[in-house]
């Protein structure tokens, strides 16, 4: 029950700011989330960062299941204008890209504090980076990946009750 009170406030805050959406120019959502937090004794940089970091997984695992669960049909359409191995190859990368996508977001909470100690050193600025659970990002991961999933599906449903042909 406790976490559930505790867990008010972020929640508010997350669907407060989203209405920044309906006004014209994507920065006002951010700038109303940072804004929020900092009332709530929250740092404005960790919900935006937060905020950036869910944007960046859910573009990236987006792009990994359309990959994935595309990738023989959009080998079929490249292999069309070419030549059997070149569908075959397409295929081949387009999976590529995706398992290093996936890698990437394995490994990003690993990386991201080490690629600022080197911008640190080659900048000579502090830049202090807050550190981000890998739980989370693999948490953020796998509800996006969930949610891209049932937006194909729901599409899928959805082009079908508008014509049956809809493959």
């Amino acid at each position: 029950f406790r976490i559930l009170i505790a867990s008010r406030r972020p929640i508010r805050i997350w669907f407060v700011s989203n209405l920044g959406k309906y006004v014209p120019g994507k920065v006002w959502q951010i700038a109303a989330m940072g804004a929020l937090a900092q009332q709530r004794g929250v740092s404005p940089a960790a919900a935006i960062g937060s905020s950036l970091l869910v944007n960046l997984v859910s573009v990236l695992a987006g792009f990994a299941v359309i990959a994935t669960t595309a990738a023989g049909k959009v080998g079929a359409v490249i292999g069309a204008q070419t030549s059997g191995s070149g569908e075959r190859s397409a295929e081949l990368m387009i999976v590529g890209v995706a398992i290093a996508g996936g890698l990437a977001l394995v490994l990003a909470p690993v990386v991201i504090p080490r690629l600022a100690v080197l911008a640190s050193r080659a900048t000579g600025r502090q830049l202090v980076i807050p550190r981000v659970p890998a739980r989370a990002v693999w948490v953020a991961a796998a509800s996006t990946v969930a949610s891209w999933l049932l937006y194909g599906i729901a599409f899928a449903l959805f082009a079908h009750g508008v014509t049956p042909r809809a493959t």
